[in-house]
């Protein structure tokens, strides 16, 4: 479920750059992606459950990983508000 987002944004990835740059621009989607999510993403997400290991004691991974979950609206938000420019970018071969 969490990576059903993937596929429309490589293909919007696809068409925003031109054909020659294709693989540089989903190059440098995929290192900003990993670097972010996987890199920053998982410290963050182990500095959080350290932090309230005290409040909540075993649970307070699962809390952390509610927590981090709930980034998800923000994302959707994005992505709507992005969704309508779309076309307007959008380069037809």
């Amino acid at each position: 479920m969490t990576f059903a987002y993937s596929t429309p944004v490589y293909a919007a990835v696809q068409h925003l750059v031109p054909p020659r740059q294709r693989s540089t621009g989903i190059a440098a989607y995929l290192l900003i992606n990993n670097s972010v999510g996987i890199g920053v993403g998982v410290i963050l997400l182990g500095l959080l459950s350290d932090w309230l290991m005290p409040l909540f004691g075993a649970d307070a991974l699962k809390i952390s990983i509610l927590a981090v979950v709930s980034l998800y609206l923000p994302s959707a938000i994005l992505f709507a508000r992005c969704a309508p420019r779309l076309a307007r970018d959008w380069i037809q071969e």
